[in-house]
């Protein structure tokens, strides 16, 4: 039940865009994806899952035509 506590509050801080990197932003996902698959999805955890890939930068070459 930690874990579940953990994701919650992390679903919830709201984290400075110049201080969080891609390795953070991509962990934080893993956990969420992890929370995901062992619990069912709150809609916190879905806001934020949504939050972090846009913090994503997609370059001119990762776009579909």
């Amino acid at each position: 039940m930690v874990y579940v506590s953990s994701i919650l509050t992390m679903s919830t801080n709201k984290i400075n865009n110049n201080n969080m990197n891609l390795t953070k932003i991509y962990s934080e996902l893993q956990q969420i994806d992890e929370f995901h698959a062992n619990f069912n999805p709150t809609s916190e955890s879905k806001a934020r899952m949504r939050e972090l890939i846009a913090l994503i930068p997609i370059s001119k070459y990762d776009r579909v035509r």
